[in-house]
């Protein structure tokens, strides 16, 4: 029988956090869309740049910093996401 005391620990009332494990997860979803995104430009900037020592610094120095960008957005995304559950439907649980 579940007494109100072991009960006290699935409060489904309360809003949830997701686990820790989610901004990996954010981190991981953010990156690979810009990685999609930026990949055509940076094959392009490459290929057609003349000095390749400088590029090699600029690139380094700007990936560096979109991934410290995009670790912070997901660590941020994961403290703002919460959710509820409801139940309106008692046959879904």
């Amino acid at each position: 029988m579940i007494t109100a005391e072991t009960n006290k620990e699935y409060d489904f009332s309360a809003p949830r956090k997701q686990s820790a494990s989610g901004i990996i997860i954010m981190f991981a979803n953010s990156f690979q869309h810009i990685v999609r995104a930026l990949a055509l430009p940076l094959i392009l900037i490459i290929v057609k740049s003349k000095d390749s020592g400088n590029l090699a610094l600029i690139l380094i120095v700007f990936l560096s910093l979109l991934t410290i960008v995009l670790a912070l957005y997901a660590y941020f995304s994961y403290q703002k996401f919460t959710f509820f559950w409801t139940r309106r439907n008692r046959n879904s649980l």
